[in-house]
Order: C-alpha cells, then structure tokens, then sequence
C-alpha cells in the first residue's frame, strides 16, 4: 500500500512510503484487524489497526475504529510520540464511512 504523510508533516523524512497490511484478526460483520509492516517484517512495531462494527438495530450499528499500540516496544515509542497515527484522523475515517456508507 502506498501511504503519504505529506498532509501531516509530523515525522521528518517520512513523507511517501509503501507497507504490507497484514490481517490480524477477522470476524465477518463485526471485526476486520491488521499490522503495518514491510514485506520483510510484516508487523514491524507491534501495532495494530482495526474497525469493529457492532449492530445497534436492524439497520444502524456503531463502528469504532481503533490502533492499539500496547504492544510497541519501548524503544520505538520512545523515538516518536504515538499513536502514529493522531485520533483525529481515525474519527475522520468514521466521518467518511459514514458518508459513504449513508449516502443516497
């Protein structure tokens, strides 16, 4: 996957870069869960990305979209502030789900 940081700015030198997404968990309706990673270490830090939907009615459900890093070893949390990712970007990823997912 290519990935671009340019918006971000956060992380010097770190702007455009290819990972290798590796599914983690998988539950069919409910759950979808992957690490980053390159093809050499396909889950280079320990982190992990997720959405997890849960039914509300028979026609709505809520969603949260989540990045545990609990298992990142100390020395690369150490080397930059996590999560990598800023939660304001993983609510706007359930800002545009539900935009796509609710349009008419």
């Amino acid at each position: 996957m290519d990935m671009d940081r340019t918006p971000l700015s956060d992380i010097p030198g770190l702007v455009k870069y290819k990972v290798r997404n590796t599914v983690t968990q998988f539950v069919p309706d409910r759950l979808f869960e992957w690490a980053v990673g390159t093809p050499e270490r396909p889950n280079l830090y320990g982190h992990v990305y997720g959405w997890q939907i849960e039914p509300v009615s028979d026609t709505e459900c809520a969603v949260t979209n989540y990045c545990d890093w609990t298992a990142v070893a100390q020395k690369y949390l150490d080397r930059r502030p996590w999560p990598v990712v800023p939660v304001e970007m993983l609510e706007k990823s359930v800002e545009n789900l539900d935009r796509i997912a609710t349009r008419e």
